[in-house]
C-alpha cells in the first residue's frame, strides 16, 4: 500500500515498448535500477510495462542499444493533476474554495434535535439551550456536551436525564423526563431503582443513589439497579430518593400460527339486470337483489327530441361472495411471517431500540404455520419504587 501511494505522489507512465530484443532491454533496465514493474508481453515483438516518470529519460539510451521503440499509453500520479487540468483552473479552484468551505462549515453547529420527549415539547427544549448559548450557527467547540445535561436539568426540573452528542453538524440531544423514568413523583420519598425486566446492562446513569450493577451484567426482573439505601463511614443508613437511566438489552419472543388460506371477495356467476336512469342531474336506479354486488354498465340510451333530457344506462348486478383459497407454501409462509412482523412491532415499545430480528417459521402436519420472532431490544427497564420501611431498607441490602 505504502509503495503504491508513493508512486502515486512521485508521478508513473504505462508505457508500449516495441522490438526483438525485449529480454535483454528489461534486464538492462532492472541493471541500471530503473523502476519498472507490472511487464506483460501483450505481442511476440512487444510488451506493456509501468515506469516511473524521472527514470523514463534514463530509459532511451538503452531503447536505442536494442534498437526498441516506446509509446506511453497514459500517465498517472499527481505531477500530472495540473497538467490534466490546467485549461481547468477556475474549477479547481472552485472545489479548492469549496472543500475550505465544507471544513469550515463542519465546524459550527446546523442542526439541533431533540429525542426522547414525552410531554415536554421540543422546541422548550431548544428555548432552554438557546438560554445556556446553545444554538445553531455557534461552533462546535463553545459547546461541552458533557455540560448539556447538567445546564437543560437546572433549568427545567421536568427533566431527570440528558445528554447531547455531535453527529457530523448535528447536535442530538437525548431528554429523560422525570415522570417516566421514576413511577415516582415524590423525590422526597426514599426509593430506590428495579428492574422491570431481565436483560443486561448496555448503560447505567446514577443521578441519585448507589448503582448496584456494571455494563454487561445480567439482571432479573425485580433487581435493585440504583440503591436508595446509603452506608455512611459510622455504619448509619441514609435514604435517598434514587433515580437515574438504565439501558439494558432484553430477549422478546413471541409466536404466532396462521392457516394458509386468504379471504377474498369475488363474483359468484349469479347475475341480474340493472336500469338506471339520470334526469336533470338526478339518479334513479333500480335495487340489487344481492346482499352484496358490483354492477356494471354495458349500454346507454338518450332520449332525443323530446322536451326532457332524459338518458338510460343498461347493465348487470353481480352477486359477490366470500371465497377462501388455500395459498402456496412459500406465498403463505411470506403472508404469515408478513402479518406476524407487525403485530410483533405493535407490541414494542416505541422507545425500544431493535438490535437483532430473528425469524423462523415451522409448517405443523395439518398446514398450520407457526411463525417465531426473536427481537433483542435496547430499552430503558428502571421503575423507581419507594422504600415503604425500614425493613425493605434491608431487605434491598
Amino acid at each position: 500500500m505504502g509503495s503504491k501511494v508513493w508512486n502515486y505522489i512521485l508521478g508513473y507512465v504505462i508505457i508500449n515498448i516495441t522490438g526483438r530484443s525485449l529480454e535483454r532491454l528489461v534486464n538492462q533496465c532492472v541493471a541500471e535500477g530503473i523502476r519498472i514493474w507490472n511487464i506483460k508481453r501483450t505481442k511476440p515483438n512487444a510488451l506493456s510495462a509501468y515506469l516511473m516518470c524521472e527514470d523514463f529519460y534514463k530509459l532511451k539510451p538503452i531503447l536505442k542499444k536494442n534498437r526498441c521503440k516506446v509509446h506511453i499509453l497514459s500517465k498517472h500520479g499527481a505531477p500530472f493533476l495540473y497538467t490534466n487540468n490546467r485549461t481547468r483552473v477556475a474549477l479547481l479552484f472552485g472545489l479548492i474554495f469549496l472543500m475550505a468551505a465544507l471544513f469550515t462549515a463542519s465546524r459550527f453547529i446546523w442542526q439541533i434535535d431533540i429525542e426522547g420527549c414525552v410531554t415536554i415539547e421540543p422546541h422548550e427544549i431548544l428555548y432552554l439551550l438557546s438560554e445556556a448559548n446553545i444554538e445553531k450557527g455557534k461552533p462546535k467547540s463553545t459547546v461541552s456536551t458533557f455540560k448539556v445535561g447538567d445546564e437543560l436539568r437546572k433549568r427545567d426540573s421536568r427533566i431527570a436525564w440528558a445528554g447531547a452528542t455531535f453527529e457530523g453538524i448535528r447536535l442530538v440531544v437525548k431528554v429523560v423526563e422525570a415522570n417516566e423514568l421514576h413511577g415516582s413523583d415524590d423525590v422526597q420519598q426514599p426509593a430506590s431503582v428495579y428492574a422491570t425486566c431481565d436483560g443486561v446492562i448496555t448503560k447505567i446513569v446514577a443521578m441519585n443513589g448507589k448503582p448496584m450493577v456494571t455494563i454487561g451484567q445480567a439482571v432479573k426482573t425485580g433487581d435493585v439497579l440504583i440503591e436508595g439505601t446509603l452506608i455512611n463511614e459510622g455504619d448509619k443508613k441514609l435514604l435517598v430518593h434514587a433515580y437515574g437511566s438504565v439501558l439494558a438489552r432484553v430477549l422478546s419472543r413471541e409466536q404466532f400460527e396462521f392457516m394458509p388460506e386468504t379471504d377474498f371477495i369475488a363474483r359468484s356467476g349469479n347475475k341480474h339486470p340493472s336500469t338506471k336512469v339520470n334526469l336533470f342531474g338526478f339518479t334513479l336506479a333500480s335495487g340489487s337483489d344481492y346482499a352484496k354486488s358490483e354492477t356494471e354498465w354495458h349500454s346507454i340510451r338518450e332520449l332525443s327530441g323530446m322536451f326532457l333530457p332524459i338518458v338510460f344506462e343498461f347493465g348487470y348486478d353481480y352477486e359477490l361472495s366470500d371465497l377462501t383459497v388455500q395459498l402456496p407454501d412459500d406465498e403463505a409462509k411470506a403472508k404469515a411471517v408478513e402479518i406476524a412482523t407487525e403485530r410483533m412491532l405493535s407490541k414494542t415499545s416505541k422507545d425500544a431500540t431493535i438490535v437483532t430480528k430473528l425469524t423462523e417459521t415451522e409448517v405443523k402436519s395439518d398446514g398450520t404455520i407457526v411463525v417465531t420472532i426473536t427481537l433483542v431490544l435496547e430499552k430503558e427497564i428502571g421503575i423507581i419504587k419507594p422504600i415503604q420501611s425500614q425493613e425493605d431498607a434491608q431487605g434491598a441490602e
